[in-house]
């Protein structure tokens, strides 16, 4: 345990995309799905286009790649919202 509690003491000293402290969205987001700013997409396709933030609180994360068929252009969505206080 004394592990995680460091992994997560580090994550929360390392700030959000803008420096500052990462809200509980953000470190869901991150912990759950390891999805940050500049990730590379790893569901579904292989997206070419990393990760964009668009949000801090829902945390909300793009990124635009060719379908699978190639003709068309899609953005995939990650929204990570919390249901409750």
């Amino acid at each position: 345990m004394p592990g995680a509690l460091s992994v997560v003491l580090a994550f929360a000293l390392a700030g959000g995309p803008n420096g500052s402290t990462p809200t509980p969205e953000e470190t869901v987001a991150y912990f759950v799905h390891g999805l940050e700013q500049g990730a590379i997409p790893k569901y579904g396709q292989q997206a070419d286009e990393p990760l964009k933030q668009v949000s801090r609180s829902p945390a909300v994360f793009t990124s635009t790649s060719p379908n699978e068929v190639g003709d068309k252009m899609e953005t995939l969505r990650f929204t990570v919202t919390k249901l409750s206080d």
